[in-house]
């Protein structure tokens, strides 16, 4: 099983934490630790979650980018063993994506638009 960390972003709507979590379970990996952190403006919500699992780490990004409710997707090296780090980064990508208007519809996956 190999340790996977992947940081997504959400728009906070009803629901959008749950299909997540539940996705990462349908599609075999397990949750070893979960963090979450609202947005300013509390209209996002970013969430890292370290995984385990026997499935390619790149086929599970692909398959969150599809969730309507996500902004963006990405595996991460940070592990949440350092809870300082990850909440200074998820500050740091937050610090201006209030200012910006409704959400497009198309997800970020390793860096690139789907």
């Amino acid at each position: 099983m190999n340790p996977t960390t992947v940081n997504v972003e959400l728009v906070r709507v009803e629901g959008a934490l749950l299909r997540f979590v539940g996705l990462l379970s349908r599609r075999g990996f397990e949750v070893k630790a979960l963090q979450a952190f609202s947005s300013p403006c509390d209209r996002y919500l970013s969430v890292v979650v370290d995984l385990r699992g026997s499935r390619c780490p790149h086929v599970l990004v692909k398959q969150i980018a599809r969730l309507y409710e996500v902004r963006s997707v990405q595996i991460t090296e940070p592990s949440l063993a350092d809870p300082a780090l990850v909440e200074a980064e998820s500050k740091y990508r937050f610090s201006n994506m209030c200012d910006v208007g409704a959400p497009s519809n198309g997800a970020v996956a390793q860096g690139v638009h789907v």
